[in-house]
Parts: structure tokens; sequence; C-alpha cells
């Protein structure tokens, strides 16, 4: 990752993302959910009903705190 000031490296992209927002994904999961595979994830739930329209969430309750992940896809 770069930033105007610093340069910083990271060991995997899970890694990358919990730096840059604070929190971990399931990006493995996450690349299924944009599939249209509703793949599980220790305490997610994914909600790809509107998927076809390229429209997912997915909502976090465990660990705290919560989180709720948007995602719209446009072509």
């Amino acid at each position: 990752m770069r930033t105007s000031s610093d340069t910083r490296h990271f060991d995997s992209l899970d890694a990358l993302i919990k730096h840059a927002i604070g929190t971990e994904l399931p990006v493995a999961t996450l690349f299924a959910w944009l599939a249209g595979e509703n793949l599980a994830a220790a305490g997610w739930h994914a909600d790809l009903s509107q998927h076809a329209r390229g429209r997912i969430t997915a909502q976090r309750s465990s660990p705290s705190p919560t989180a709720e992940l948007r995602l719209v896809l446009e072509d």
C-alpha cells in the first residue's frame, strides 16, 4: 500500500484489508458472494437476493462491533 509519504507491504490481502479498514473481512468468501455463491463465513450473513441486480449486502454479528457491507456492482 502506498500513500503520499509511505509504502507498506503486507503478507496477504487479508492483512492489507485489516490495516486499511481496521477490521477483518472474509476475503475468500467475499469473492464467492461476488460470484453469486452463498458461502458461509463465521459471524457473517450475506443477502444475495439482489445479486442479479448487482447488489450484495452482508452483516457481521460477531465479533463486535457489528458491521454491514453493501456492494453495488456496475458493468
